[in-house]
């Protein structure tokens, strides 16, 4: 590779990852998620650079996965948002507790049964008639996850839908820690 062509994909490479891992975009719903495409070309780029120097294509995977691992290493949930100090400290105390008092515990989902995917679209629909007519509760929210959960059968889909249930209860103790007292 010749010294022009070096530099113009070092400066493309300098140019696409300068913002890095840690930038962020906000999607159509508000929610902050990474930015990442630009930084997979850049990425790309240098795994090229680096092979047209001589490295092999398996030390350059090998470079990299120690970069993602250290990377991956360096990801902090965000513990700065309202309640969320207090609620991830009072979950891994209770979780500890039942570590104590139970040990490691490995048990069946049991989820899936078509009884659990009727009564998901139930308090589903209960749930948005409650929000039609300005009635909804932390209730009728929690309940809807909760069968939702119950209803998949498919272990990924059922941890989406098990970490919205926890999504669920931290909002709602939030709400509960953010009023004043005696206000339901």
């Amino acid at each position: 590779m010749d010294r022009r062509t070096r530099n113009h994909i070092q400066g493309l490479i300098d140019h696409v990852a300068a913002p890095g891992l840690d930038d962020i975009d906000r999607n159509a719903k508000g929610a902050v998620v990474p930015v990442m495409t630009f930084t997979g070309m850049a990425l790309g780029l240098q795994a090229a650079l680096r092979i047209a120097d001589g490295a092999t294509a398996e030390q350059v995977a090998e470079e990299w996965a120690a970069r993602i691992s250290a990377a991956v290493d360096e990801i902090k949930v965000d513990t700065t948002g309202p309640g969320a100090p207090s609620f991830a400290g009072a979950v891994a105390a209770e979780r500890q507790r039942q570590i104590t008092k139970f040990g490691d515990q490995h048990h069946p989902d049991g989820t899936g049964l078509p009884v659990y995917q009727h009564s998901a679209r139930r308090y589903r629909d209960h749930a948005d008639r409650a929000a039609a007519s300005g009635v909804l509760a932390w209730r009728d929210i929690l309940l809807e996850e909760v069968h939702e959960a119950l209803a998949e059968a498919e272990p990924d889909r059922l941890r989406t839908e098990l970490v919205e249930v926890a999504a669920v209860c931290a909002a709602w103790i939030d709400d509960l820690d953010s009023r004043e007292p005696g206000r339901a």
